[in-house]
């Protein structure tokens, strides 16, 4: 994951675990839709690491903007994060928590 993202064991070493961040992530994402591309990963990722730390999971709403970019461009050439931004004309830096 290093090289995907750049976080490394020293950037989260003093860092507080998922189950002690948690009921400020629900209180943020509670009745809210979550937006992500290609979002499914990112839904497993959260779902589980609920299920690790043996905590309530609230309903969800997760949409996916890769799919709504094939609805709405369906002639694009691929429907990638990187096709979907240079076609908005948007730059970004992929695997960046902050963008």
């Amino acid at each position: 994951c290093v090289k995907v993202h750049g976080l490394t064991a020293r950037d989260c070493m003093d860092k507080p675990a998922w189950d002690a961040i948690w009921p400020d992530v629900r209180e943020m994402i509670d009745k809210s839709v979550l937006l992500g591309h290609n979002v499914g990963f990112d839904a497993r990722v959260l779902v589980e690491t609920c299920k690790h730390y043996e905590l309530p999971i609230p309903p969800l709403e997760i949409q996916c903007s890769r799919l709504l970019a094939k609805r709405v461009w369906p002639s694009l050439d691929g429907h990638g994060l990187a096709n979907v931004a240079k076609h908005l004309r948007l730059e970004f830096q992929h695997h960046d928590a902050l963008e």
